[in-house]
């Protein structure tokens, strides 16, 4: 799962941007589908379709990322790929 301000969309194609050795690398990601709210979830089913419900501010991401990875969590409108980014500290 990744922050739901982390994900950017141009289309059907959905990217998150990795800081890698300084810079940005805009990455392509796989979503799970958003399941409809009668899917089973409310009544804390699991499965496929309980899996893909975005957990509140979060998406899951079925490919793209890893563990480990760092990723912009919020602004991504407006960065490009290949950008020099300095990471900030977590308070």
């Amino acid at each position: 799962f990744v922050p739901r301000g982390a994900v950017r969309r141009e289309g059907d194609a959905a990217y998150v941007f990795k800081v890698a050795d300084g810079r940005l690398r805009r990455t392509e990601v796989a979503l799970a589908p958003a399941a409809p709210a009668s899917a089973g979830a409310r009544n804390g089913a699991a499965g496929p379709a309980a899996a893909a419900v975005p957990a509140g501010d979060r998406v899951e991401v079925l490919s793209g990322v890893q563990g480990g990875d760092t990723i912009v969590r919020a602004g991504v409108e407006k960065l490009e790929d290949g950008e020099k980014v300095r990471a900030a500290e977590s308070s």
